[in-house]
């Protein structure tokens, strides 16, 4: 028995009909003490479908009449997958254990069709659409993007910036923040060195990309660091200068909140969302990290608070989004957007936008930031409010040595530029 391509299956079933998180179930085998099989194999087939999603139905519909079913066509993706990109598993062992599968969630019947059809794959060659009259439709394809995706962003962009944006695989490493009042960085470093565990620079100081699932198993260094991602790191280190009252007004799972209570540690973070899950989430992300300076409150970013009238020095809003700024690092996102629900999105975002200002002191800082590069959620939701309000000012942001796109400093992380995940800052002074 393949108990990493059971485990893979699990986990895509889970996220492909329940929408769970890739993140979430791969941690759940991650953190399993005992757990003895192949955790990078685990992770490079599941992130491996999700990523070749439209790549793999396109490949299989070469070799089907009719569409499977959802379970029987995620079990031919993930023997596709296998096939092209996967060498460490024999076609024959690959087969044999998806036909398994198969039997136990439906019939012989099934079982049969996907063994003829996965030796059928393997027995041709895979063959990628060319460059054809077709822009939009090559790039979906070849870089397993949804069309209407594709098609917003060449409005946006040209054909080759978006060729080119598409094409970029950032590292598979995770990015974390070592917390050097725990431990001095070159200790930690030394600790991964004898451990063997892969590390790479990051732009900031203090931070790192390492490889996580060998980080999980060293219980030693457990509190020691804070996985975030560097655009989100750099977000919280552009509070206003001396700030003693900082608001996140939409703070889940917690950790800008917490480092900017660390980063300012004479001001006070109220740190806020919609839900009591999501407030649980900041608690618990408050609590592991010892953090004193931290006021946790439940809030809808939506509805205007009088109480905070031009209460604080810095406000931040990293408001809800489409998260396509992070689909080559979390390809799951693409599963459930489309157009219309990422146009929604804009009225919600301008309404946060528009009542985190009036909480922001005169000579205050006011952050908006999104896991976006969609203009329609950034430039445009930022343009409108400026328009409408004459108070405030755009003000330049430090990216900490990132190249950025500026558009009047307006600053977007393109990850084809950038080298990590997509984001947008708007960085602005209340006069």
């Amino acid at each position: 028995m393949n108990k990493e391509i059971r485990q893979s299956y699990s986990i895509l079933k889970k996220i492909y009909s329940e929408q769970s998180f890739a993140s979430v179930e791969l941690n759940k085998i991650l953190m399993q003490e005992y757990n003895n099989s192949n955790t990078k194999l685990v992770t490079k087939i599941v992130y491996g479908v999700l990523e070749k999603d439209i790549l793999l139905d396109y490949i299989i519909c070469d070799f089907v009449k009719k569409s499977p079913d959802s379970d029987i066509k995620l079990i031919l993706k993930i023997g596709t997958y296998i096939a092209y990109f996967i060498n460490s598993i024999t076609n024959y062992a690959c087969v044999n254990e998806l036909v398994e599968i198969t039997k136990s969630v439906s019939n012989r019947y099934n079982a049969g069709f996907v063994n003829a059809t996965l030796k059928n794959i393997y027995n041709n060659k895979l063959e990628l659409p060319i460059a054809i009259s077709d822009p939009i439709k090559f790039l979906s394809i070849n870089y397993s993007y949804p069309e209407w995706l594709v098609k917003q962003l060449l409005n946006e962009h040209s054909y080759d910036f978006v060729k080119d944006l598409l094409a970029t695989n950032l590292t598979t490493l995770t990015h974390i923040r070592v917390l050097t009042d725990k431990i001095n960085i070159k200790d930690f470093i030394k600790i991964l060195d004898n451990n063997n565990i892969e590390h790479q620079k990051s732009s900031a100081e203090n931070m790192m990309y390492v490889e996580y699932s060998g980080l999980l198993k060293l219980k030693n260094l457990s509190n020691m660091y804070i996985v975030q991602g560097l655009p989100s790191i750099i977000t919280a280190l552009n509070t206003a200068d001396n700030s003693k009252l900082i608001l996140d007004l939409c703070a889940s799972p917690g950790g800008k909140s917490v480092l900017m209570a660390q980063n300012n540690p004479n001001a006070l973070v109220t740190s806020c969302d919609v839900s009591e899950t999501r407030i649980g989430l900041i608690k618990k992300y408050a609590e592991s990290y010892n953090i004193k300076n931290l006021k946790i409150e439940l809030n809808d970013g939506t509805k205007y608070r009088e109480d905070w009238f031009e209460k604080f020095d810095t406000v931040l809003c990293d408001v809800p989004c489409s998260n396509l700024g992070i689909a080559s690092k979390k390809p799951d996102v693409l599963l459930t957007r489309t157009s219309e629900s990422v146009s929604e999105l804009f009225n919600i975002q301008s309404l946060i936008l528009e009542n985190a200002a009036k909480y922001v002191k005169k000579g205050g800082v006011l952050i908006y930031s999104t896991c976006s590069i969609m203009k329609n959620e950034n430039e445009k939701v930022v343009g409108t409010f400026l328009k409408n309000n004459k108070a405030y000012k755009i003000i330049p942001v430090n990216t900490l040595g990132v190249q950025v796109t500026k558009y009047h400093e307006l600053c977007t992380f393109y990850p084809n530029i950038s080298n990590c995940e997509g984001f947008f800052i708007a960085r602005m002074v209340k006069i």
